[in-house]
């Protein structure tokens, strides 16, 4: 079956050998639809080293073609949690969804009976579900909030928070804002002279909610930020369930988030359109 692989000379469609037995606690899904996301660019890249003969790619969407499950029958249309335990990640730790066929715990996956998702809103659960999770650390949907970044996922996570009604403006960086003004921001763009500015912009014991998971070491002014007792916090994901009913109620607000697909004989073409635009979410479509 094929697969998209990341060697020590680069990134390589491959045929390897088909899945054997299903354990008791996976299911196997046809892979259907692919997002590919920062982190895939930056391992394409070499920027985050992984494992040789490794399997890209995490955001993805397919449908179940064995299950042991009930709950989880052969045919259903779904999506997949890639974070494991142990910090561990689809894609950078083991192998990854571009592939025809893959084996998932039965934990990380997520089926949806909704006739209207595609299966490219269902590839792009994974980036709803971490857009969501700052809502875990928000005390107050009245506070004045912020989301700094000029990016898809800036975007994603402003339009998700309006929509649950919290009170968050979306924070361009080309654009100067009050110092002092807002009660939290959430960071989408984790360089040095961001940082900085967000610091400046949240009130005096006000938050900032960490969110990138971009592999680079940043400089903090520890100083600035304990002088305004600025409080720093992190989030990963929102429960994955709870992702998938937002997007099952409101996935016309992100179509307009959705870039070309690509078959995966295309994949460099599809690469280079990821690597070209930050607005529009690229797809490789397996079949």
């Amino acid at each position: 079956m094929k697969a998209l692989e990341k060697r020590n000379d680069g990134i390589f469609l491959s045929n390897i050998p088909n899945l054997l037995n299903l354990e008791s606690d996976h299911v196997r899904i046809k892979v259907h639809t692919i997002g590919l996301c920062r982190t895939d660019l930056n391992v394409a890249n070499g920027i985050i080293p992984i494992q040789n003969n490794l399997i890209l790619g995490h955001e993805f969407s397919g449908h179940i073609v064995l299950s042991n499950f009930d709950h989880l029958p052969v045919g259903s249309k779904v999506s997949v949690n890639p974070y494991f335990e142990n910090n561990k990640f689809m894609g950078l730790d083991f192998n990854g969804a571009l592939v025809e066929f893959i084996d998932v715990h039965y934990s990380k996956v997520f089926k949806t009976d909704s006739l209207q998702l595609t299966y490219k809103h269902l590839a792009y659960l994974e980036p709803i579900a971490a857009s969501m999770a700052p809502i875990l650390k928000i005390k107050d949907k009245s506070l004045k909030g912020g989301v700094y970044g000029n990016n898809r996922i800036a975007e994603l996570t402003s339009l998700i928070l309006k929509n649950l009604k919290y009170n968050v403006e979306l924070l361009n960086p080309q654009n100067t804002y009050e110092i002092n003004s807002f009660d939290y921001i959430i960071e989408t763009t984790p360089n040095e002279k961001d940082l900085q500015t967000i610091f400046e912009l949240i009130k005096p014991n006000g938050q900032m909610i960490l969110k990138s998971r971009k592999n680079i070491l940043t400089g903090i002014n520890f100083s600035y930020l304990v002088s305004k007792q600025l409080d720093l916090t992190a989030v990963n994901y929102i429960d994955f369930s709870q992702a998938l009913s937002w997007l099952e109620n409101n996935y016309s607000l992100i179509n307009h988030l959705f870039g070309e697909s690509y078959n995966i004989e295309s994949w460099k073409m599809a690469f280079h359109d990821a690597t070209q635009s930050d607005s529009k979410k690229i797809f490789i479509e397996m079949d």
